[in-house]
């Protein structure tokens, strides 16, 4: 798994936004990997699939992205365990995919994912071009103001095993 870059208080945080960002660390899979699955459950089609089926599926193909990816963490100032948000981002040349963002209700519309994504583009390539692969509630809003393309079909290419990954243990 790739280490995110981005420092503890990162200059484009608010003042009046007690957070800090930090790269994924390992105690956070769990959380992640449950987020990333519920929310996933809720989506149109994927809320028609049996948990049974579902779940073990979805966990295994999330565990497939995260092993390439690179995870920001937002988390209260000084409380490096109560996460707010993450998202979840892959580098891939001149492309960035965004996989998910999550960030808890209760951060929700304080600019949290903003932040996350605006320290993610700093380190990105200065010509990436930001490519969704999930659709989320927010897609319409954000792929104005970042010019995003929404486009799963590089997710297919994970569900079918066009790129290589090994998964390790998270």
């Amino acid at each position: 798994m790739n280490e995110c870059v981005g420092a503890e208080r990162s200059a484009n945080i608010p003042n009046d936004l007690p957070i800090q960002l930090r790269p994924a660390e390992s105690q956070d899979y769990p959380f992640i990997l449950a987020s990333w699955s519920n929310d996933a459950h809720k989506i149109k089609y994927e809320s028609f699939i049996p948990n049974s089926i579902f779940f073990p599926r979805h966990k295994a193909f999330i565990n497939k992205i995260l092993f390439n990816s690179q995870i920001m963490v937002a988390h209260v100032e000084d409380e490096r365990d109560l996460i707010c948000g993450y998202l979840v981002t892959q580098p891939l040349g001149k492309v960035l995919l965004l996989h998910w963002a999550h960030v808890k209700p209760i951060y929700r519309r304080q600019g949290i994912f903003q932040v996350l994504l605006n320290n993610t583009l700093q380190n990105a390539h200065p010509d990436a071009l930001l490519v969704v692969t999930s659709p989320f509630t927010l897609l319409p809003e954000f792929k104005r103001k970042y010019s995003l393309i929404f486009d799963p079909t590089h997710v297919d290419k994970f569900r079918a095993n066009e790129y290589v990954v090994s998964v390790g243990s998270l």
